[in-house]
């Protein structure tokens, strides 16, 4: 989770303040940070029994 919070938040900095990024911009920002999720996928499957990180995961 940490490394899909720190791309989205990269992705963030570079994209206007004032009224946020464009719906093209933002589907991108989305791709990243999902495509960076299914990477981990494998490890996350065994730490979802974990009520703790499932409860982090959710809130992406």
């Amino acid at each position: 989770m940490e490394k899909a919070e720190n791309r989205a938040a990269g992705l963030m900095r570079i994209m206007p303040n004032i009224g946020g990024p464009s719906s093209g911009k933002r589907e991108i920002l989305c791709g990243v940070v999902h495509s960076t999720i299914l990477y981990g996928a494998p490890i996350w499957c065994e730490a979802l029994r974990i009520r703790r990180y499932r409860t982090t995961l959710e809130g992406v």
